[in-house]
C-alpha cells in the first residue's frame, strides 16, 4: 500500500488534461464536459477519482507560493537599483552623514520619482493620514437676561445706524 494521493497519479488521456487544466480555470462541470465532448457524468468521475479539488488546491498553492517569491526577489531587486541609484547622487562623509550631491539634478522631478519609488517598494505609504479627535468638556453656566421691547427695540436703532454708515462709506456687506 503506498501513501500515493489520487491527484498524484498521472492522467494518461489529453483530454484529462486538458479538462483539469479548465477545471482549475474555475470552468463547470458541464462546459468542460462541452469543451472536451465527454459526459458530464465523465468529468463528475475524473473530478473524484484523480482527486482534482484537493490537486487543484495543491496547485494553485504552489502558483501562489512561486508568484510571492518573486515578487520579493523582485522587490528587493527594486531596493537594490533605487539604493545605489540615490548613493551616487548623494556623497556622504566617514559616518554616512549626506553633505553633498555628486551630480547635477536635470529636474527635480526625477529625483522625486526615484525617492516615491524606493519608498513605495521599501513598504513605505505615500500618504500618512492620522485622524485626531478632539473632545471638549464643557461644564459652564449659560446667563439669561430677559430684554424689554424698549431695549430691543434701541439695539434694533443702533444696528440699523451702523448699517446704514457702512452703506454710506460704500461698505457693503
Amino acid at each position: 500500500m503506498t501513501d500515493e494521493q489520487p491527484y498524484e497519479r498521472t492522467m494518461s488521456k489529453s483530454d484529462q488534461i486538458l479538462g483539469f487544466q479548465l477545471f482549475v480555470r474555475d470552468w463547470t462541470v458541464k462546459e468542460i464536459a462541452t469543451e472536451i465532448d465527454r459526459a458530464e457524468g465523465t468529468v463528475r468521475l475524473w473530478i473524484k477519482n484523480f482527486g482534482w479539488k484537493l490537486r487543484k488546491k495543491v496547485e494553485l498553492r504552489s502558483i501562489e507560493d512561486e508568484m510571492r517569491t518573486k515578487t520579493l526577489e523582485m522587490r528587493n531587486d527594486m531596493l537594490d537599483i533605487g539604493k545605489y541609484a540615490l548613493d551616487d547622487v548623494f556623497i556622504k562623509d566617514s559616518t554616512g552623514k549626506v553633505v553633498g550631491v555628486g551630480i547635477q539634478v536635470e529636474k527635480i522631478s526625477d529625483l522625486e520619482s526615484l525617492s516615491r519609488m524606493v519608498l513605495k517598494v521599501g513598504g513605505v505609504p505615500e500618504k500618512l493620514e492620522t485622524r485626531v479627535e478632539k473632545t471638549v468638556d464643557v461644564t459652564g453656566e449659560i446667563k439669561v437676561e430677559t430684554v424689554t421691547p424698549e431695549m430691543a427695540a434701541e439695539i434694533g436703532k443702533m444696528i440699523a445706524i451702523q448699517e446704514s454708515e457702512a452703506v454710506d462709506d460704500g461698505n457693503t456687506e
